[in-house]
């Protein structure tokens, strides 16, 4: 019997060790769509990039990676109960034109250049946060209850459209912007563009702009509204 419980003992910590797992993509990864309750980090790796890699101690594998023709890549729950697993890291080589978050995980990402567009679709109950970004056109759609938030960067286009529960702050400078509240969440942080700007609130939520001292045109409808303020 003792022989026995030392074994198992021994044989424990093997059976909850983390399993590595890392799917290589064999084509540039130009899309992400998480609809998991993982977490994902995007990592731009101009070497070694177009892969995904995390870690579980589950047997078998818990989450379905999969990435299309298109560079799509898609992560989804494999297992229909509960199941621990790290960080999803995906190491991109290329340039990311679309971001979707429809689960519970959130999606993190560092600096974004991206010479073309980009649009982020949040309708999950997690966040999505990048730390800058310069690009030529941003749109960003928030839907559901998790946040959106880009903490500095440029765009020349900017449109941003919340119609959820969540958030979005985005510290970004613009040319052009047009900003959209219909829901019960926040958008402030943008910055007053410097061409024109169209700002449209029909919902509960607020909108906040910080002012510019070069700013231009700003458009607002209704002229009235009380959740319509610019900050300096």
């Amino acid at each position: 019997m003792k022989r026995i419980i030392s074994l198992l003992l021994v044989a424990l910590p093997l059976l909850m060790a983390a399993k590595n797992y890392e799917i290589r993509a064999d084509r540039a990864i130009t899309s992400i769509v998480n609809s998991s309750e993982a977490n994902v980090e995007l990592i731009y790796a101009a070497n070694g990039g177009n892969r995904i890699t995390y870690s579980s101690s589950e047997i078998e594998m818990p989450l379905k990676i999969s990435v299309n023709r298109f560079g799509k890549l898609t992560i989804e729950t494999n297992r229909r109960r509960n199941y621990k697993v790290s960080k999803v890291k995906v190491y991109y080589s290329g340039h990311i034109n679309e971001i979707t978050n429809s689960g519970t995980g959130d999606i993190d990402c560092g600096k974004l250049n991206i010479p073309g567009t980009l649009k982020i679709n949040n309708t999950g109950t997690g966040d999505v946060d990048i730390k800058s970004i310069n690009i030529k056109k941003l749109t960003i759609l928030n839907k559901g209850t998790g946040d959106v938030d880009i903490d500095g960067g440029k765009a020349i286009d900017l449109t941003i459209m919340n119609m959820g529960t969540g958030d979005v702050e985005a510290k970004i400078k613009s040319s052009d912007a047009t900003i959209s509240n219909s829901g019960t969440g926040d958008i402030t942080g943008v910055r007053q563009s410097t061409n024109s700007m169209v700002i449209t609130n029909s919902g509960v939520g607020k909108i906040v702009i910080k002012k510019q001292s070069k700013g231009g045109v700003v458009n607002i409808s209704p002229n009235a509204s009380r959740n319509i303020r610019f900050i300096h």
